[in-house]
């Protein structure tokens, strides 16, 4: 899957991400969205995967306590969001919870994982492009 990604400086900037579900109309399991994210090195990216697989497995966590830490190591990922809207179309403002509703839509953080990670490994060669 190609990403391309618009640099809004050195820290940040937006991920275009479709992910798709399983539904009786195909329209209905697909949600087309861009994410503000924050730029890591890929060091600290592969650490946030190995936080976030312990939390996964974790017994200690109930399903809302891990369903909070995830989105919080997220969270240090995702700075906002544009075209995430409610059913009657109306823009949701991006929020932690808004973002935790987001994150309860099934495959939704191992999808933005993946596109971060695709994307991560395009934005960087662009960063150093001389004008």
């Amino acid at each position: 899957m190609a990403i391309s990604k618009l640099i809004l400086g050195k820290r940040d900037f937006w991920l275009p991400l479709t992910v798709k579900q399983v539904a009786e109309n195909p329209a209905d399991g697909e949600f087309c969205f861009s994410l503000r994210v924050r730029d890591v090195s890929s060091r600290r990216l592969c650490e946030l995967l190995r936080e976030l697989s312990a939390i996964q497995v974790s017994a200690e966590f109930d399903d809302d306590e891990r369903e909070v830490r995830i989105a919080e190591k997220l969270g240090e990922l995702v700075m906002g969001w544009r075209d995430v809207c409610d059913d009657g179309g109306e823009e949701i403002p991006f929020t932690p919870e808004a973002f935790r509703q987001l994150l309860k839509i099934s495959g939704m953080a191992p999808a933005i994982l993946r596109a971060y990670g695709d994307g991560y490994s395009t934005a960087v060669p662009t960063m150093h492009l001389k004008a």
